[in-house]
């Protein structure tokens, strides 16, 4: 519960904004460095007014104090110009939960410049201290795929084995092209022109071994935009939903997945998990290094029934903690896992 007196508070919640203030410099492209900087300088100017006006931050050295940096910010660049405190005992819950913060910190040089580097300890993602945030906010798919996919449909058979819907355009590090080109030869029956070809398409379907074998279910791959009705459809017939990394590790679409009870094939090396201290990933999802993503059909063809059951079962009964929810909750959601997380890290964790 909120209070009035800070003086009655267990945990401070420090209002930091550090997507917007990277927005308004331009969080993209060219601009990046300066959306990074002006991020990272309100930060401290946040923790300049709250160490100015109150006491507590410092009287408990940081500790059992909360903020948030959303989006591909992280946790290394929004804290490279203040306090070290605020990174080595704050908790910061971040969507980019990559302990590696390859994205890196800002260190101002002596003539004035900025540059950047890998993020060092203790400003990088520290899975002791900080939270990885469930990345998908939008309530209305979380709703609809509670209404199309019940808890009890996890042994409802699907009609197709692997999914994807993404352009290669901003594959920069050639992960969704490994991992379809790994799928297209999965299928011994096509040659290698063929699978040129089939790469070069928009949109296809084939089988993973024999093309004409009926008790063999299709992959689905799709390179363009599709409709949210027909998105949809496709999560809640797939087996399995590929996901690989976005720009930064995370992915809304590992959500969407995990929603639909289509297990997430996760390519996103150093990407720490949402709830990874209470959940185990491993029984209902696929990680493969990103070194190895044209190996994914391989890997998932040795996936037997029971193994796919019970992995979606699983998945099924714990969605609802990476959905975020407004008003009365009926059942954990994201908030209160992340604020569970937060309590036994700060409150109970030993250091």
């Amino acid at each position: 519960n909120k209070v009035a007196d800070p003086a009655q508070a267990n945990a401070f919640f420090m209002p930091a904004f550090t997507s917007c203030w990277c927005l308004r410099k331009g969080c993209g492209g060219p601009r990046r460095l300066a959306g990074g900087i002006n991020a990272a300088e309100n930060v401290k100017s946040m923790m300049d007014n709250l160490t100015t006006r109150y006491g507590y931050f410092k009287q408990l050295e940081g500790t059992k104090h909360l903020w948030i940096s959303s989006h591909d910010m992280g946790k290394a660049e929004a804290a490279s110009f203040a306090p070290v405190e605020l990174a080595k005992k704050a908790s910061c819950m971040v969507n980019t939960a990559d302990p590696s913060q390859s994205n890196g910190m800002l260190t101002k040089q002596l003539d004035g410049s900025v540059t950047t580097a890998p993020g060092i300890a203790p400003y990088a993602f520290n899975p002791r201290l900080d939270i990885s945030l469930p990345c998908n906010g939008n309530q209305s798919r979380a709703a609809e795929a509670l209404r199309r996919v019940h808890t009890s449909d996890w042994s409802i058979p699907r009609r197709y084995n692997a999914f994807f819907a993404g352009t290669f355009s901003t594959d920069s590090r050639g992960i969704r092209r490994d991992l379809s080109s790994g799928f297209v030869a999965s299928d011994g029956s096509i040659s290698s022109e063929a699978q040129d070809n089939i790469m070069m398409s928009l949109e296809w379907a084939f089988h993973p071994q024999e093309s004409a074998a009926p008790n063999i279910l299709p992959n689905k791959f799709m390179r363009t935009h599709i409709e949210d009705s027909q998105y949809l459809e496709f999560l809640s017939q797939s087996e399995f939903c590929l996901c690989p990394r976005g720009t930064r590790v995370w992915s809304p679409r590992l959500f969407d997945a995990i929603w639909f009870g289509c297990i997430p094939v996760i390519v996103a090396d150093n990407y720490y998990l949402p709830h990874s201290c209470v959940l185990n990933w491993s029984e209902m999802s696929v990680q493969i290094p990103e070194a190895q993503a044209h190996q994914a059909a391989e890997v998932l063809a040795q996936k037997n029934q029971s193994w796919k059951s019970n992995a979606r079962q699983k998945l099924l009964r714990i969605r609802n903690t990476t959905m975020w929810h407004e008003g009365p909750r009926t059942e954990p959601d994201a908030f209160l896992y992340a604020m569970m997380e937060f309590y036994v890290k700060q409150f109970m964790a030993v250091s």
